[in-house]
């Protein structure tokens, strides 16, 4: 492989994750790193590496995942918690001790997180530092992003002048970053800690710029710069923010210890404030501070990705573009496979809807219930209807009374196993009359799941997924546009919603040659085409009073009967 980075935009159905590990694995002697957005995406990784070594390949790979995930001891625990369980009681532990003593090298020499722990546990060694143990020893590594938001992490996983590192379905991944490197502290939190402080007499000092600083929560409202907020605090008191703050961090995590050895969750709030604090005093240009409603979030505008010198970066994903590398802070050549999809696609584009924030009101969700419900009760096919957001999502929900077929509604707070168990009862009514899904642009359905044959027909986009108006996608925007000059307004507001489009449209597309609807909900996207790929960007227009041409359209392109 030539020692560059590339950008790989290859639809669905292309077997880009197999060619790409195939043709890597084939160049020799070369690590690779490969991550993704979720632990599941790195699972198939493995599935294809096990593929390829039966070809006659030799090779050995592992999946891993975050000490929560693998610790025998931390089951419910977040990984932050579980680090301090693991602290507390390494000394005492059977699984670290046995990693100690009884460590060697699993017989599989392809192995994912789940055959690893289980094949670990049962030999009483901890799987989790066996898996960082394995890092540096295998040809694969599979990890999901926020890996790569781990300071720890990105030390054990293996980098060096000879590796390639892959970053599939990296459209999700300046979100991934920003959001780690992020921070959010309440007023809550605040008085919390407060009362954290005075239970173990911390002082008048720390007690009192507490008690200053949950004023500042209060009362903030609108965006600073994080060194105006410094100096602001710095006020309150005559010791150093500075060392306040790692008195914070110091007691709370003793807190923390305490609570572990009396078997309860290790939490302290005055942890959390002396992290965000530290947070604070160490962000630069890159963040900014949004007060609003009783909160302070530090919010980092910047996604660029800081990595060590490697032989190449890919970067792969069916809605992206050299912007995206632009936008990671990396220098890259372009292979678009786009131009070689075939998709069977009807487009229309709705001319009189629209989801713009200002417009919104029970009209606007009154139009789209119309359009839904003509839709779904008159074509006998599984429908997807993608909104902007939850709150657009139950608006119209509301609003659909007397549908035909079963519907199915995603909702923010189901649990992974719930989400599954909906999706895979929705997919069951593809061949058995159709049905009608509910779900969000960039939320579980629209991204990472498959839909093949009749399982999905059409795609519904109920509106543009802009950013909400809110000063802190002002302050974005600022950044960028500062920064990338023209390009940045289309970085930072414009390219995030076309690829959650992008990505939503392409459910009904699981292969080169799939056939299905689009319909492009919101007028402004007559003036958004000119960003989509071909397949999508042929639409037809279509008002209310020409729409039984969209059905009939949509019918005869199908193979479907009207029920009108």
């Amino acid at each position: 492989m030539e020692r560059e980075n590339l950008v790989v935009n290859a639809p669905s159905g292309f077997g880009k994750t197999v060619a790409t590990l195939y043709a890597i694995v084939s160049a020799g002697s070369l690590k690779i790193l490969w991550f993704t957005r979720t632990h599941r995406e790195a699972e198939r990784v493995i599935d294809e590496a096990k593929a390829i070594s039966m070809r006659g390949r030799q090779i050995t790979a592992i999946s891993i995942q975050s000490r929560a995930s693998l610790c025998p001891m931390a089951q419910g625990l977040t990984p932050e918690e579980a680090a301090v369980l693991c602290r507390e009681r390494r000394a005492q532990c059977p699984f670290y001790k046995g990693f100690l003593t009884s460590f060697s090298v699993p017989p599989k020499p392809i192995i994912s997180a789940g055959e690893l722990y289980s094949h670990y546990v049962k030999l009483s060694v901890c799987p989790y530092y066996a898996q960082l143990s394995l890092c540096n020893a295998v040809d694969i590594v599979a990890a999901s992003f926020s890996f790569l938001a781990n300071p720890f992490a990105m030390k054990v996983l293996g980098f060096n002048h000879d590796t390639v590192v892959v970053l599939d379905e990296a459209h999700g991944l300046p979100e991934t970053l920003t959001l780690h490197r992020s921070a959010e502290l309440s007023l809550k939190g605040v008085h919390h800690a407060l009362e954290e402080a005075k239970s173990i007499n911390l002082g008048s000092a720390v007690e009192s710029f507490i008690e200053e600083l949950a004023s500042i929560v209060q009362s903030l409202e609108g965006v600073f710069s994080p060194e105006e907020l410094c100096r602001d605090l710095q006020k309150f008191t005559k010791y150093s923010v500075h060392v306040i703050t790692e008195s914070m961090v110091y007691w709370g995590d003793i807190l923390r210890g305490e609570a572990i050895r009396r078997g309860e969750r290790p939490r302290s709030s005055l942890y959390h404030l002396g992290v965000f604090l530290t947070k604070l005093l160490n962000a630069d240009e890159r963040y900014v501070v949004v007060g609003s409603d009783g909160k302070l979030r530090l919010a980092c505008l910047d996604a660029k990705l800081l990595l060590p010198k490697v032989r190449s970066v890919i970067l792969m994903s069916g809605t992206i573009d050299l912007s995206l590398a632009n936008e990671l802070g990396l220098q890259a050549s372009l292979l678009d496979l786009s131009r070689y999809v075939n998709y069977q696609s009807r487009v229309f584009i709705l001319c009189d809807v629209t989801s713009r924030f200002e417009e919104r009101g029970p009209e606007v969700y009154e139009s789209y219930a119309r359009y839904i419900k003509l839709l779904s009760n008159s074509l006998p096919i599984n429908m997807a209807v993608f909104f902007p957001s939850y709150e657009v999502l139950r608006s119209v929900s509301a609003k659909l009374t007397e549908l035909k077929r079963p519907l199915f509604i995603e909702e923010e707070s189901m649990s992974s196993l719930e989400h599954e168990e909906l999706l895979r009862s929705f997919k069951e009514r593809g061949d058995k009359g159709g049905a009608l899904y509910l779900g969000v642009c960039g939320g579980r359905a629209s991204e990472g799941v498959d839909f093949p044959g009749r399982e999905l027909d059409l795609v519904f986009i109920a509106g543009v997924p802009f950013d909400e108006p809110s000063p802190l996608i002002e302050a974005k925007i600022s950044y960028y546009a500062e920064r990338k000059g023209e390009e940045g307004f289309y970085l930072a507001y414009i390219a995030p919603a076309i690829r959650k489009v992008i990505q939503a449209a392409g459910r009904a597309f699981r292969g080169p040659e799939d056939v299905g609807v689009v319909v492009l909900g919101d007028k402004r996207f007559k003036k958004l085409t000119k960003f989509l790929p071909p397949w999508l960007s042929r639409a037809i227009d279509v008002e209310w009073r020409n729409r039984s041409l969209m059905l009939a359209e949509t019918a005869k392109f199908l193979g479907v009967g009207l029920e009108l």
